[in-house]
């Protein structure tokens, strides 16, 4: 899209950067984490605890809360079909974000009918807090 728009964007040269991918390997850099030197496993059970989950595969949804777009109502949806199988029980939901006060509300009753499983965090985390986040969960 940069490359489309390079006449436009050229105008603000020296003005902002462009992050190839939208990642900055800088800072979203496993090496960064405090505890770097664990298997991603044993960081995983620490973040769980600090969000008052037991040790399980975990998912994370990160990000706004949209009708529209990014998938948190189908995240939901999966989260109610999936707690038919026995292997829900040994399965973590970290679903972080704010965004549409419906989807707030059915991530908390998702949380309130999940407890064992489903963690909501409805406000913005900090990005050392994030970080330590994807490089703790499984998926």
């Amino acid at each position: 899209y940069l490359w489309e728009e390079w006449d436009f964007f050229k105008n603000f040269d020296g003005k902002v950067t462009h992050v190839f991918n939208g990642i900055d390997c800088s800072f979203w850099n496993e090496e960064l984490l405090e505890n770097a030197d664990l298997p991603r496993s044993e960081r995983r059970r620490a973040i769980l605890r600090r969000f008052g989950l037991e040790d399980g595969k975990t998912s994370m949804f990160i990000g706004r809360f949209d009708k529209a777009q990014k998938g948190v109502d189908t995240l939901l949806r999966a989260i109610e079909i999936l707690s038919s199988d026995p292997a829900f029980w040994e399965m973590r939901f970290l679903i972080i974000g704010k965004g549409d006060p419906e989807l707030e509300a059915w991530t908390r009753a998702v949380r309130e009918r999940f407890p064992r499983n489903v963690k909501v965090v409805n406000e913005v985390l900090p990005r050392e807090v994030v970080r330590e986040l994807y490089g703790s969960v499984d998926f």
